[in-house]
């Protein structure tokens, strides 16, 4: 399950849960989307369209990052993959495509902790990208303007923004819905107490 933050900011009396609240924020969720099966047809040809992965591969080398399992960095990508495109093309549109393992990486995070990292190899990066552009189009003009995990243009620190305009404009109850992400809950923490001394 993806990452989410969900805002719901209520005037009134708090519910007891997200489900039960029905404010004009939460409402837009219900967005009427067009069914998957009218472009389900050609979602996979636009995937592996040319200017599609290129478009990918920009994004994916402009973020760079460390190679995955197999070792080819992102100077070499280029030279190793033009003569395997073919081959994975063809994975890819008839579904037998399979992704390499990813390589387990750890950081240090500032309170002395590890991060764990999965760094995929650099053709798996360019493919979950060039996914990603096809069908974030599709799917997140449906999602609530309430939602704010790894959605385009959005953070935790939108969604805190958001809750102090909401308290600006007088509302009093917040009930902030995360789903697998812990981090969160310093930003969210950190950024309350702000509000409450402001």
């Amino acid at each position: 399950m993806p990452h989410q933050l969900v805002l719901f900011c209520i005037e009134e009396a708090c519910a007891s849960s997200a489900s039960e609240l029905q404010t004009e924020e939460s409402v837009s969720a219900a967005v009427e989307k067009p069914a998957l099966s009218t472009t389900s047809e050609n979602l996979m040809e636009r995937i592996v369209d040319q200017a599609n992965l290129e478009t990918a591969w920009q994004n994916v080398r402009a973020n760079r990052g460390a190679p995955g399992p197999d070792g080819v960095t992102l100077d070499k990508f280029p030279e190793t993959f033009r003569p395997q495109w073919p081959e994975f093309r063809r994975q890819l549109l008839e579904g037998t495509y399979e992704p390499g393992p990813a390589r387990r990486k750890s950081i240090p995070k500032p309170d002395g902790s590890q991060r764990n990292l999965g760094i995929p190899n650099v053709i798996d990066r360019v493919l979950q990208q060039a996914i990603l552009q096809v069908l974030t189009p599709i799917f997140d003009p449906g999602f609530s303007e309430s939602s704010f995990g790894f959605r385009p243009g959005r953070s935790a620190h939108g969604a805190a923004k958001q809750v102090q305009a909401h308290i600006r404009a007088g509302y009093r109850h917040c009930v902030m819905e995360e789903r697998g992400l812990p981090s969160l809950l310093g930003i969210w923490k950190e950024l309350t107490a702000k509000i409450r001394t402001a």
